[in-house]
């Protein structure tokens, strides 16, 4: 399911902790901490799978830090029985049960960055990544939390309403999104970054790393989204890559994406 073919350095033991029902899982680097890297796993993958980001992170000094997305990992609920019965339930009506996972765990991101901050006793600029959904949550928390300054959105898009997007076993149908219920038009009116562009008027560093080929993930909301904001407020901190002839799930492996982030992110 996910790429470890890089070799493993020698680290500290992996740090694991609840921070008020939320499991983070903390990789700090093995000499110097220059700050925190925290990364938000795809939908369907826990913390547990993003270590190999977070040892990553590590390798450049970072604390890499990461969780387990609402209802993710080891807060799966227990109609969830395995994937393929959580992806049937969700995808039945994704607007109604997707939009409540991106609202809740964006919201989640300052309460894991106050722990990791108060726990080693660093206050840094924070670098984030984060990969499909987490993608999505990131820019988003970006917006809420202005002690996130770069963040690469890896295969992931600032608009929740996802026009034409396909399915994600093709990549050939159009999905039905649903109707969105009280609760996820809550979350979506409060937090969906396309409605909100004044919370990145202040022009934070985000580069969205994209698959040429991807189908699932509308490209377009990124390239509206950065638009939307030059023309607002002159921005030129939003970078947009297409790495040629790949499809969403090509991004599982973390060697496809991993240098092109860092590169974005360190460019500015």
């Amino acid at each position: 399911m996910f790429d470890t073919s890089r070799p493993t350095a020698t680290f500290p033991e992996p740090i694991r902790q609840d921070v008020d029902g939320i499991p983070v899982l903390a990789q700090p680097p093995a000499g110097e901490l220059r700050g925190i890297w925290l990364h938000v796993p795809a939908y369907e993958l826990s913390k547990e799978e993003a270590l190999p980001v977070l040892q990553r992170a590590a390798r450049l000094g970072y604390l890499g830090v990461s969780f387990d997305p609402w209802m993710m990992g080891a807060r799966t609920i227990p109609e969830d029985t395995d994937n393929a019965t959580r992806r049937a339930r969700i995808f039945a009506n994704f607007r109604r049960n997707f939009w409540p996972i991106l609202g809740q765990t964006a919201i989640e991101v300052p309460r894991v960055l106050d722990w990791a901050e108060a726990e080693f006793d660093i206050h840094a600029p924070v670098t984030m990544s984060g990969h499909s959904m987490g993608g999505d949550i990131g820019v988003v928390a970006m917006g809420l939390d202005k002690r996130i300054t770069k963040l690469a959105a890896v295969v992931g898009t600032p608009d929740w309403t996802r026009p034409a997007a396909r399915d994600l076993e093709t990549q050939t149908h159009f999905m039905d999104l649903g109707q969105a219920d009280w609760h996820a038009r809550f979350f979506h009116d409060a937090l969906d970054p396309m409605t909100h562009p004044e919370r990145y008027a202040h022009g934070p560093r985000i580069a969205f790393i994209l698959g040429g080929e991807d189908e699932h993930v509308p490209r377009n909301g990124a390239e509206r989204f950065r638009t939307d904001l030059i023309e607002r407020y002159g921005l030129d901190s939003i970078t947009i890559t297409y790495l040629a002839g790949k499809t969403h799930m090509d991004f599982m492996e973390y060697d496809l994406w991993w240098d092109e982030a860092v590169a974005q992110l360190q460019a500015q």
